[in-house]
């Protein structure tokens, strides 16, 4: 039986968790002082305003030609360009967003402790192409922070059709964003498929 955290170990933990608090702050500074839009996530954002604008999912409004790669991204952005009407800045704060949110799942629900949190971080902040290709108007956040949920879904302690149900979801959503990189969580899917057998012949359908 869990025995009730003490008011020292609560003051304990929330002092602690000022040092994540203040390296997603210097992850936030580093962010906003690299922020740039690519070449070409301005392909995406022509298609988006043509979709936006009635005229369909096409580079060409006379022409049928898909010019992006990534599905799900570009709904995302359409929906926000629709309520914004602005292609530089509306993508790159979706972009901050996103990426911070991923840092603090990281931070706060999949490092076991304070210190894994903050040199998680860190490690992340102090990667040149994390910080490069965590704006750029490219789908590069929102696959971090699926691959972030999908690990934090398998990280948990209840197995059964829930669990596998969200990391099919997932694994789809992460296919429908960046069709390779499913080759990433595709060994840990098909092990948790695996490990569900025994479920299934008991519980089954």
């Amino acid at each position: 039986m869990m025995s009730r955290p003490s008011a020292h170990n609560v003051r304990f933990f929330r002092k602690h968790n000022i040092f994540l608090v203040l390296v997603l702050l210097l992850f936030v500074a580093a962010l906003v002082r690299t922020a740039w839009m690519s070449d070409d996530a301005y392909i995406t954002m022509r298609s988006v305003d043509n979709f936006v604008h009635g005229y369909g999912l096409r580079w060409n409004v006379a022409e049928r030609v898909q010019a992006f790669t990534h599905p799900m991204w570009m709904l995302l952005i359409s929906g926000l360009y629709a309520i914004t009407g602005e292609g530089y800045f509306t993508p790159l704060f979706l972009s901050m967003a996103i990426s911070l949110l991923t840092l603090v799942l990281l931070a706060f629900r999949i490092a076991d402790s304070w210190r894994a949190g903050v040199f998680a971080v860190a490690a992340l902040m102090f990667s040149s192409s994390f910080v490069t290709y965590s704006t750029s108007g490219l789908e590069n956040p929102l696959n971090h922070l699926l691959i972030v949920l999908f690990a934090l879904v398998l990280l948990w302690d209840k197995p059964g059709a829930p669990k596998l149900f969200l990391l099919s979801l997932l694994t789809s959503l992460i296919i429908l964003n960046r069709q390779d990189i499913v080759l990433l969580i595709m060994p840990a899917y098909l092990l948790s498929i695996w490990e569900e057998r025994a479920v299934w012949r008991t519980h089954p359908l």
